[in-house]
């Protein structure tokens, strides 16, 4: 304090030992020192509370105890940061006294109770501490994320004296997963041992074995068991997906986990989504159109699955339309993907669509329209790089429709050779990270495919696509080529 007399930490500490040593005037000086400089100082507050207690000033004690508990506004975290400033002085009954408060009001966060427990412990109360560990389990564990490091102790000290509680360790584990992932893991099977049902516990297990082991078949193992636990919870919906795409599971397989659970999945924005994605995948383009068109899905800068899926549905059913010789339909189909209001990224698909209106309009018999939606296709800008120049193949079957196929050529083979290109083709899609590795040569053997099918040769096309589909079972216009070549 002589070095650095705004230290207000140590002033507060002060101000308690002078309390303990019965020196009231001066604690009181030295409390209203340190709320001169910070009124929202709650350990000073308390020990005003504290020392109007000690003088026997109930009523003023009661008024500075409601001015206080506005102040903190019954938020657990104040409540524990302050009881925490206690306990590493070791000041235990003060940290009892606060926790007790909130405890008084109803509060069910689990760490108020494990930290109750604690306090009472290093108090001598045992029996009390124990009683207090075996209530924290039992409190919601929802939104409950541990970040102290004095919450190790208390959580170890819990599963020495309560060696049954599946939470404690799972809450430790939370705690190490970032800086201790091996340790996390062995807290959270311990967990799992204890309470097998305890859906979350897997959920994080899984998302270890895939992250830190590496091993997605145990990831997955693991992630069906929490949905087995808890299927009403989207995210762990969605997650199951994200773990049945790393492993290459079946585009149907997908589906039916999503469908099954569709009335969970509409609760969150994003597994709704999914479950749309799904659905073209499958050839549910009614079904995808339908989630699209009557929900709302927030958007965020860079992400492109709802407008991929919603461009995906219309873009694939025209073409279904178009095989059966319903040309209005497909007509009907391209012209709304063409008016989706496409992003800064994205724009060259519009490529696609003009060329689609341009074969549907030759089919009408419209031949002027055809010519204009050709020449429309070819002013289009596709980069020769990136993650959309497969649409420079419409680019090329265009100009084949107006009689350059040299020209043609040229763009397929320049596909080609950067689909063969490990420096030049990446498909980096920018703020999503880019794509997984089995993702990104799937997009390279596709663009192959695309090539050489603008090339004319059949059967490296369908190599190619076979290819991308073993690598991404989802990839829909892989599937799509391929059929239209058998």
């Amino acid at each position: 304090i002589t070095t650095n007399s705004e230290n207000l930490p140590a002033l507060n500490l002060k101000a308690i030992v002078l309390r303990k040593l019965g020196k009231a005037n001066e604690a009181i000086d030295m409390l209203n020192v340190i709320l001169n400089e910070d009124v929202l100082n709650h350990q000073a507050a308390n020990e005003k509370i504290l020392l109007e207690i000690e003088n026997g000033n109930s009523t003023e004690a009661d008024k500075l105890k409601k001015e206080l508990s506005s102040l903190m506004r019954d938020e657990v975290q104040s409540y524990l940061e302050l009881a925490v400033d206690y306990g590493n002085a070791g000041f235990y009954e003060e940290a009892i006294d606060v926790l007790k408060r909130l405890e008084e009001k109803g509060n069910s966060f689990p760490m108020l109770y494990y930290y109750l427990g604690y306090y009472n412990s290093k108090s001598g109360n045992k029996n009390e501490a124990l009683s207090y560990f075996k209530l924290a389990p039992e409190k919601p564990h929802v939104y409950c994320f541990l970040f102290r490091v004095e919450s190790v102790d208390v959580l170890n000290l819990a599963i020495q004296m309560n060696p049954d509680d599946a939470k404690a360790p799972y809450y430790l584990g939370d705690l190490f997963y970032e800086t201790q992932p091996e340790k996390a893991i062995a807290l959270w099977q311990k967990s799992s041992e204890l309470d097998n049902s305890f859906y979350i516990v897997h959920r994080n297990l899984a998302q270890a074995y895939d992250e830190i082991e590496n091993d997605i078949t145990k990831a997955m193992k693991s992630m069906e068991t929490a949905v087995a636990c808890n299927s009403d919870d989207p995210r762990l919906l969605f997650e199951m997906d994200e773990l049945y795409e790393k492993n290459k599971e079946s585009s149907q397989k997908k589906y039916e986990l999503l469908k099954e659970n569709s009335a969970t999945a509409k609760r969150r924005t994003e597994t709704m989504l999914r479950l749309a994605t799904r659905s073209v995948e499958v050839g549910k383009y009614d079904e995808a159109l339908d989630i699209l068109l009557n929900n709302e899905f927030p958007q965020f800068e860079g992400g492109r699955e709802m407008q991929d899926t919603y461009l995906n549905a219309f873009t694939l059913r025209g073409l279904n339309s178009f095989n059966k010789g319903d040309y209005k339909s497909a007509e009907e189909d391209f012209t709304k993907a063409l008016a989706y209001p496409i992003g800064r990224f994205g724009r060259s698909r519009w490529a696609q669509f003009h060329y689609l209106l341009g074969v549907t309009y030759q089919a009408l018999g419209e031949t002027e329209k055809a010519n204009n939606s050709y020449q429309q296709c070819m002013n289009i800008p596709v980069e020769d790089n990136g993650p959309d120049q497969e649409y420079n193949y419409y680019r090329g079957l265009a100009l084949m429709k107006t009689g350059k196929s040299d020209e043609a050529k040229t763009i397929f083979e320049k596909m080609l050779s950067n689909a063969r290109s490990t420096e030049s083709n990446t498909f980096f899609r920018q703020f999503e990270g880019g794509l997984s590795q089995d993702r990104r040569e799937a997009a390279n053997h596709y663009l192959a495919g695309l090539a050489f099918e603008g090339l004319g040769n059949k059967a490296e096309a369908e190599k190619e696509f076979e290819s991308a589909l073993e690598l991404d079972p989802g990839h829909v216009w892989s599937e799509n080529h391929l059929e239209s070549l058998k």
